[in-house]
């Protein structure tokens, strides 16, 4: 239901009456009041007043199919607006995540985040737009979700891969929307050419093209994303180096991946998920003291093995220790 022209204005008059004539028989009713044409040059406004009566006219642009046609300027604050929207998005769930910081991942996870993905996929050059999600991410998110505040910015860019990479999964999507809008356009190659040559009705959709060009891009950015790990890693401790290599072995992350369903036994408290993801990344818990009972230095790993730390028992369980 949401048709669409372009071309000389004396042809899209055409259309425009062929659409009106046409469609109402086979249950298609185009509403001139609803409808919007994009015109390049203001001066001539006055003309297409006379060409189209009754149809909204503008030379700055409009929202269609969720992204936006029309001038820069436009685009920018179509942008804008739906950032606003994305970031209170992200307050919200950041509010939610003071308590229930599992719930909040799920929902962020594999809801929230998947919003502007299709924007970043179908309007290009929106990265500078994005930095308030980001933003709102880092000083809201985050923290409720982790409980380490401030984080920092290894900590932020090892959150960024993907969970079977060692990281949370949430993405950077200033640093994600040119190659994701970049992806877009080549798997769609082939129908952007028959759209343009005008020439959509002999669109032959070669499915295995398009399925091999998903597999190079889904390859690419597993790519990046590597090399952007050994970049971050190379300036980390061993110590973080060594458990996002252990957070990366397979089945690692299944704890964090899975929803938290409390009839399956899933669902874990706050300060469970909080100390899980601290114990993720070698971040110290909240409340262990930094002396043992043995006179030692007090650390989790010490707490582990030494007979008289407070968490020995939940290391001679998980671990098997004599």
């Amino acid at each position: 239901d949401d048709s669409a022209g372009a071309g000389k204005a004396v042809s899209v008059r055409s259309w425009w009456e062929t659409l009106q004539l046409y469609g109402p028989r086979i249950g298609y009713f185009p509403q001139p009041e609803k409808t919007w044409l994009i015109i390049k040059d203001p001066s001539k406004m006055d003309y297409y007043k006379s060409l189209f009566p009754n149809i909204q006219i503008t030379t700055e642009g409009h929202r269609y199919l969720g992204s936006f046609i029309g001038t820069r300027t436009g685009t920018e604050r179509f942008v804008s607006n739906k950032v606003k929207e994305w970031t209170q998005d992200i307050e919200d769930i950041s509010k939610v995540a003071l308590c229930e910081p599992q719930n909040a991942y799920a929902a962020y996870y594999y809801g929230i985040m998947k919003r502007w993905s299709y924007l970043m996929r179908t309007t290009p050059d929106i990265a500078a737009c994005l930095g308030p999600i980001e933003k709102a991410i880092n000083q809201h998110l985050l923290p409720g979700l982790t409980g380490i505040n401030p984080v920092p910015e290894n900590l932020r860019n090892i959150f960024s891969f993907s969970p079977k990479n060692g990281g949370l999964g949430i993405t950077n999507p200033v640093e994600m929307s040119d190659m994701e809008y970049l992806h877009s356009k080549r798997i769609n190659e082939d129908l952007i050419k028959a759209i343009v040559s005008n020439n959509p009705g002999q669109y032959d959709p070669n499915i295995s093209k398009i399925a091999r060009t998903k597999k190079q891009c889904i390859l690419g950015k597993q790519e990046k994303e590597q090399q952007k790990k050994f970049s971050v890693l190379s300036s980390c401790s061993e110590e973080l180096v060594r458990q996002v290599a252990l957070a990366s072995e397979k089945g690692a992350s299944s704890w964090l991946s899975s929803l938290p369903l409390k009839e399956c036994g899933f669902l874990l408290s706050k300060q469970q998920f909080h100390d899980a993801i601290k114990l993720r990344y070698n971040v110290p818990l909240d409340g262990l003291s930094s002396d043992c009972a043995c006179g030692s230095s007090n650390s989790v790993d010490h707490s582990l093995i030494c007979k008289l730390g407070d968490m020995f028992p939940y290391g001679t369980t998980t671990f098997g220790t004599p």
